[in-house]
């Protein structure tokens, strides 16, 4: 029954070019995204990659994964290790855009996360016997002094609450992000037959 399921999201993630059959037009990425990574519990960013089975053979897709890292420190990734014939097209349409994806932006990326991290750590140290609204006055704190942003109420509550031990609020946010990248590609895959 699961495999059914997976073979359903695949197929609704095709590119428009798969869709129509013009396989050699496309480009193998379907979409840039970002969201929270729910095994590892921070976000991550990554590209969404045409499920078609024309890309069988592009190494990028390795395991026959659907998603990819943008960019790694390993040089394994989407950008500079798919082989698909669409993929020089789109490579170039994003050269001539301006789009860089050199390290720079990445250690930005890391050093952010890093920071936060940092925030978390620093917060978590001071929480004993404090109470929530305590705690979160603590981490806001420490987020300013490393000049990061302050996450949505909802994410901000669960963080707080995980540096006070209790970490089912961000399981709950993450299963709520979870359900509805489900129901999005369900009706992505009923909506396209």
């Amino acid at each position: 029954m699961f495999k059914r399921h997976f073979d359903a999201i695949r197929e609704a993630m095709r590119t428009p070019v798969c869709h129509r059959e013009r396989h050699a037009e496309c480009p193998h990425l379907l979409e840039l995204g970002a969201g929270l990574n729910p095994i590892r519990r921070r976000p991550a960013v990554g590209v969404s990659l045409c499920g078609c089975d024309c890309h069988a053979s592009c190494p990028v897709i390795g395991d026959r994964r659907m998603l990819a890292p943008l960019a790694s420190t390993t040089g394994k990734n989407w950008h500079d290790s798919c082989t698909c014939p669409g993929a020089a097209i789109e490579r170039a349409r994003w050269a001539q855009a301006g789009v860089d994806l050199t390290e720079d932006v990445w250690d930005l990326a890391r050093q952010r996360q890093q920071a936060r991290q940092e925030a978390f750590n620093a917060a978590r140290a001071q929480a004993a016997g404090k109470s929530h609204e305590q705690i979160k006055e603590i981490y806001l704190a420490e987020l300013r002094a490393r000049n990061q942003e302050v996450p949505s109420p909802d994410v901000l509550d669960a963080r707080v609450s995980a540096i006070g031990g209790n970490s089912l609020p961000g399981f709950v946010i993450a299963g709520r992000a979870t359900v509805g990248l489900v129901k999005f590609f369900w009706g992505a895959h009923h909506r396209s037959r």
